[in-house]
């Protein structure tokens, strides 16, 4: 039997699939979560990030919802991923992932995440966010 290796930089995925509406490093949706929306001024939803990322681009969002997965230590950064029971896994809008350089907060814990929002993110080999939060700052409220 020939078995054969492929070496490639970068995988791409189609068009209209469901990943490519979102990000390819999304967390698995993690069941059902429902979390209330964060209040004040500037304050969203995590489909509301991804409805709206045109207008939102460079601007500060809060957004409140459930740890989902924490990442370490990668390009100097915490990465975070969150989910507040808005969007789908068919639009891929359900998880927002968020960077910062404060100390990770615990998976399952419930936090509202203040920073800013960027759109098209591509940080190469593949990992390309259409939306992310960046330098963000997180609360218990």
């Amino acid at each position: 039997m020939k078995k054969t290796i492929i070496f490639a930089l970068m995988i791409l995925i189609a068009a209209g699939s469901a990943l490519a509406a979102g990000n390819r490093t999304s967390a698995d949706k993690a069941g059902k979560v429902s979390v209330k929306k964060a209040t004040g001024q500037n304050a969203v939803t995590v489909e509301e990030v991804y409805r709206d990322s045109a207008k939102l681009a460079g601007k500060k969002v809060v957004i409140r919802g459930k740890v989902v997965k924490v990442t370490g230590g990668i390009l100097d950064k915490n990465w975070i991923h969150i989910q507040d029971g808005t969007g789908s896994s068919d639009m891929g809008n359900y998880d927002l992932t968020c960077t910062t350089s404060e100390p990770l907060p615990r998976k399952g814990s419930v936090v509202t995440i203040s920073g800013t929002l960027v759109t098209n993110r591509d940080f190469g080999a593949g990992y390309f966010y259409s939306v992310i939060v960046e330098n963000a700052t997180f609360s218990k409220k």
